[in-house]
C-alpha cells in the first residue's frame, strides 16, 4: 500500500483488513506507518489480513533534529513502536533513515551510527534503509531554506536521487562533502551490523564467490 501514514485512521484500517480477509485474495501486503499509530489489536488484524512488512520513518536519532523539521515523532517512540510490532507479530520491520536533515551536526551524525548499529544487532528492526536528505521543490524547506539553516547548492534535478549524488544543499554545521562521507559511513555501519547479526564470515563468503566464478557459475546462499 502506497501511503506514508497508512495507519493514521484506525477505523479505516480495520475496515480495509476486514475486507481483505473477506475477499481471500491470498496476497501479502506491505505499508508505511508512523510511530504511535498502531496497537496490539490493530497489528493482529493487519497480520490476519496478510500484512507481512511495515516501514517506520525513524529518520534520525536526535530529537532536536526531528523537532527542527516537525517530524512529530521522537526516537524513543519509534523504538517502542518497533518493539510492539516485534512482540505482537511476525512482520518484518524497516526503519527509514535520512542523512542531512536541517539541524544535523557532526555529533548527531555520530549518534546515528551508534543507533542504527544497535537497531540491527539487538533485532529491534530487520532493515535500516538510509537516504540523503533532499529539499524537494514544493516543500517548506525548499521554499524557505534559510529558515531551516539550509543553503541549496544544486538545482540539477538529475542529482536529486537521494542515493548516488552529493547532497544538494549545505547545512549550518555540516558541509555537503562531510554529509556524503557520513552517509557512506552509515551504510558501512549498517552492512557491518548485518554481517555480525547474521554471523557472516566475510573471508569464507569471498572464497565461495571466487570458487563459484572459477566454475563458471554463481552460488547464492
Amino acid at each position: 500500500f502506497t501511503d506514508n501514514v497508512f495507519t493514521e485512521n484506525r477505523s479505516r484500517i480495520l475496515e480495509i483488513c476486514n475486507r481483505l480477509r473477506a475477499e481471500r485474495f491470498g496476497l501479502f501486503y506491505s505499508c508505511d506507518i508512523r510511530a504511535g499509530t498502531v496497537d496490539a489489536e490493530l497489528l493482529h488484524e493487519m497480520e490476519l489480513a496478510g500484512f507481512r512488512h511495515v516501514a517506520i520513518g525513524f529518520e534520525d536519532a536526535d530529537l532536536a533534529v526531528l523537532s527542527r523539521v516537525n517530524k512529530k515523532t521522537e526516537p524513543t517512540r519509534n523504538i517502542e513502536t518497533a518493539r510492539l510490532i516485534r512482540s505482537e507479530t511476525q512482520m518484518a520491520i524497516t526503519a527509514y533513515w535520512m542523512v542531512g536533515l536541517p539541524g544535523t551536526t557532526m555529533d548527531s551524525l555520530s549518534t546515528n551510527l551508534v543507533t542504527v548499529k544497535r537497531l540491527i544487532e539487538e533485532d529491534i528492526v530487520d532493515v535500516v534503509s538510509p537516504r540523503i536528505f533532499v529539499p524537494y521543490p514544493g516543500t517548506t524547506i525548499f521554499r524557505a531554506p534559510r529558515r531551516f539553516g539550509v543553503e541549496i547548492l544544486d538545482r540539477d534535478w538529475a542529482h536529486y536521487d537521494r542515493v548516488t549524488s552529493l547532497p544538494t544543499c549545505r547545512l549550518e554545521h555540516v558541509e555537503r562533502e562531510q554529509l556524503y562521507r557520513s552517509y557512506l559511513a552509515l551504510r558501512t555501519t549498517i552492512n557491518e551490523a548485518y554481517r555480525k547479526k547474521l554471523g557472516i564470515d566475510a573471508d569464507r563468503l569471498l572464497d565461495a564467490v571466487r570458487r563459484s566464478r572459477a566454475m563458471g557459475e554463481w552460488a547464492y546462499s
